[in-house]
């Protein structure tokens, strides 16, 4: 249950245009808000902070209020105190966030994170991120890496080169040497996303499947309420 200003969910923030959230939750107290002078107190907000399209009969925003273009979007990134920056600041700030559907790679979120860094309190931010399938290394790819290896050694040397070098790279240690290097390369990217995101504030939950997700929640709710 959520109680806004008391417990539970205090806010969602969607930069989705759509209401299909709203659709899902058309038995509880929300109020869709994509303008600064629509909150209501006791409902549930959910802030529409590009702008809301409806897909049902209802009222939307207006066009010149959706953040669609290139020029809109870097304008509402300059001016750090619409109602859109605000709203993602106190969430971020006075909230425990989880984000969930977020690549967090979005320059305008990131300048806002980085903008809270220099605050003295903060609660903590969590999202939750697919964790990227490992990276295909068969025997073809291991072949094709193998084979411009072996031209770049042809090619390298001015002076010619020793055609025994390019037969030790037939051996198998080098092929698995290969791979091993490919996995580490995967590994450290991971981990060099999470120490990003660990200045910034967020802790990186990971899972496989989509189908997870709700179960990470359900965990997170369990906990708060311990």
């Amino acid at each position: 249950m959520s109680i806004p200003s008391k417990r539970g969910v205090q806010a969602v923030i969607t930069y989705n245009y759509d209401d299909l959230l709203e659709w899902m939750l058309e038995r509880r107290r929300f109020q869709s808000v994509w303008n600064a002078s629509m909150l209501r107190p006791r409902q549930l907000p959910i802030y529409h902070v590009h702008g809301l399209v409806p897909l049902r009969e209802g009222r939307g925003s207006l066009v010149d209020e959706i953040v669609l273009s290139e020029e809109q979007y870097n304008r509402a990134a300059q001016d750090a105190y619409t109602w859109q920056n605000l709203v993602q600041m106190q969430a971020l700030s006075e909230t425990v966030s989880v984000m969930v559907g977020l690549s967090v790679t979005d320059r305008n979120l990131r300048r806002v994170l980085d903008n809270l860094r220099s605050m003295p309190r903060r609660n903590r931010s969590y999202a939750l991120l697919k964790r990227p399938s490992a990276w295909n290394v068969g025997d073809q790819e291991v072949a094709a890496i193998l084979k411009e290896m072996k031209e770049r050694v042809r090619t390298g040397f001015e002076f010619g080169y020793d055609e025994r070098a390019v037969a030790l790279l037939d051996r198998p240690p080098v092929s698995n040497r290969i791979v091993s290097m490919i996995r580490d390369l995967q590994r450290l990217d991971l981990r060099r996303q999470e120490e990003t995101l660990a200045e910034l504030g967020v802790t990186v939950i990971w899972y496989d499947s989509h189908e997870d997700v709700a179960k990470v929640l359900g965990s997170i709710v369990r906990r708060r309420k311990h």
